[in-house]
Parts: structure tokens; C-alpha cells; sequence
């Protein structure tokens, strides 16, 4: 069985993977740099000013994976690993590039879970409006409608019950699915 969480649910996604009708959440990709930077994300034309932190296979938004894909290697940092973010949290705090993209939530959960202050970052903007996170399931797994209405009925039950809020609460998560 094979289990997969996306943000789009395009055509092609839905030929080989069951998705559940609930979201789990929303993610919104934004552009994170230091505080005491200047600068402020108003389109792709500004991304050409600075050097800018990425995680290798993340798949962005069209606009910035079309920039990504013929942006002089020198204004892109690649990195890659286990521990991706920390790596690009860590060269944003040292002054190596200028910004980095990723969700809200998961930046500021890294951030003080590596015992930064967060007050030395600030978003310069959002490259995208909240896109709803599903989690989907492989068709080649016999049961995986099963297991999408058994994960659309929980997460509907820990929704009503509270319990979920309580979950994104302990990692500094705010529940958007609403929004």
C-alpha cells in the first residue's frame, strides 16, 4: 500500500491514487527571508534580485517551477536530504541567500523546533492562496477506498471532537481547512 498527500488533485493524480472527499488541511507556500531584509516577494521579476532556497523535488506552484527550471544556477540553492528546511532555515540565518519558499505553518514549526528566534524572520510574501493538503491512497492497493471513507470519517470525527485542533496546536499548526 502506498500512501501520498498532495495539494492538487489534477487528472493525472486521480488515474493512480484514491483521494478521501475531507482535506486534512491547507498549506500556503510563502516566501520566507531574514528580518532585517529589505526585500519583499511582488512576482517572479523579484525573485531575479536574490538568491532564493528551495528543497530539491518539491514541486511549487507552475510560475515558480518554470522560473526554478531556467533561473541561472548561481540565484538557486538546491538542497536536499533529511533534513532539507533545517539546511535552508540555517543559510537564511547565516546571510547565504536572501529567501526561501515554503508553508507557513511547517516554517515556523522548523524554526522553533531548531531553537531560533523567530523574531530573526519575517514572510515577504505569499506566492500562492491556500491550497487544500489531501492524503491519497494507491489504486493498486485493493482497499484503498476503504481506507479513504475510514480516513474521511475520522477526520471528521476528530474535527467535530476537538482532538484535531489539539494536534495542530501541539505543532504551532492552525487549522485552515475552512478558510
Amino acid at each position: 500500500m502506498a500512501c501520498h498527500y498532495w495539494r492538487h488533485l489534477d487528472q493525472e493524480r486521480r488515474e493512480y491514487l484514491v483521494y478521501p472527499k475531507e482535506i486534512i488541511n491547507k498549506i500556503t507556500s510563502s516566501f520566507f527571508k531574514r528580518s532585517d531584509d529589505p526585500w519583499h516577494y511582488s512576482g517572479i521579476e523579484s525573485l531575479k534580485t536574490l538568491r532564493l532556497g528551495i528543497i530539491r523535488d518539491y514541486q511549487y506552484e507552475v510560475t515558480l517551477d518554470r522560473y526554478l527550471s531556467s533561473a541561472p544556477p548561481e540565484q538557486i540553492h538546491v538542497a536536499h536530504g533529511i533534513d532539507g528546511l533545517g539546511e535552508l532555515i540555517n543559510m537564511l540565518h547565516n546571510k547565504r541567500f536572501r529567501a526561501l519558499v515554503e508553508d507557513e505553518d511547517v516554517f515556523r514549526f522548523k524554526v522553533q523546533s531548531m531553537g531560533l528566534a523567530s523574531s530573526d524572520f519575517a514572510m515577504a510574501g505569499r506566492l500562492t492562496a491556500a491550497a487544500p493538503i489531501y492524503i491519497g491512497f494507491s489504486q493498486a492497493y485493493p482497499h484503498s477506498q476503504k481506507l479513504a471513507d475510514i480516513l474521511d470519517e475520522k477526520v471528521r470525527s476528530m474535527r467535530a471532537s476537538g482532538e484535531l485542533e489539539k494536534i495542530f496546536q501541539k505543532y504551532s499548526v492552525k487549522d485552515r481547512s475552512n478558510e
